[in-house]
């Protein structure tokens, strides 16, 4: 790094240059590692599958990278400088408008006052259309003050439909046991009662070597009914019945 510059005689014509020269080898290395740096870090942001937003202390967008765009809809270009409370979290689910004061999201992260994590929620794309996420906000702290959060999310539409699915796999299940065990229940306590007058004599009598295997059958039929009837119990339980 050299500044040049004249030396004048008596007369006031210049009649040589001086010079001074600064070694910046150590400085140009160091801006060129700090380039590399944030040219390293813009490229694992942009490349995660997670969606992530920077936003200043005012809740404006100042960074957005390529898998926040995808998901939300918007060209990093259209997200900068933007309020990213109006523009993705601006409704409730109801279709009321939801007031920025009352968003946990931008006060978690331009307050300084903790951090939110897997939270479910639902945003919106720029064509208006809502879209169910899991999220994580936090503030960030420099000299002690809030300059601004940042907001991780994924689209959680695919884990609530398998949630959905697997809920109506286990109510047809549910359902299923309910009407087999009904049926059975019916058939086999006419068969204990049958059984039950055959050991007790009122319908004939029996020998010994007969009333054993009536008895077998009896208390195996019994222990059918109890094992139905407990099974009716914990889906009564499950379902909040009982």
């Amino acid at each position: 790094n050299a500044h040049i510059f004249p030396v004048f005689d008596k007369r006031g014509k210049t009649y040589r240059l001086a010079g001074v020269a600064t070694d910046v080898t150590d400085e140009l290395a160091a801006n060129m590692e700090k380039s590399r740096l944030v040219s390293e870090m813009t490229l694992i942001l942009s490349s995660t599958v997670e969606a992530i937003v920077r936003v200043d202390e005012n809740d404006r967008c100042v960074f957005v990278n390529r898998a926040a765009s995808a998901i939300l809809g918007y060209t990093a270009g259209e997200l900068v400088g933007k309020n990213m409370h109006k523009a993705i979290h601006h409704t409730r689910l109801d279709g009321k408008s939801y007031p920025e004061k009352q968003c946990r999201i931008s006060t978690a992260m331009t307050s300084g006052q903790g951090s939110l994590r897997l939270i479910t929620d639902t945003f919106y794309r720029k064509d208006g259309s809502p879209i169910p996420v899991v999220y994580n906000a936090a503030s960030i702290i420099k000299d002690g003050k809030s300059v601004g959060g940042v907001l991780t999310f994924v689209d959680a539409t695919e884990k609530l439909n398998s949630e959905a699915r697997v809920k109506e796999l286990d109510d047809l299940k549910d359902k299923f046991i309910r009407i087999v065990s009904h049926q059975l229940r019916a058939p086999l306590s006419a068969v204990r009662w049958n059984l039950e007058m055959l050991l007790s004599g009122e319908s004939s009598k029996i020998n010994p070597e007969n009333e054993s295997l009536v008895r077998v059958s009896y208390e195996a039929t019994s222990e059918v009914i109890r094992r139905i009837n407990d099974l009716l119990t914990a889906l009564d339980i499950e379902e909040g019945k009982i």
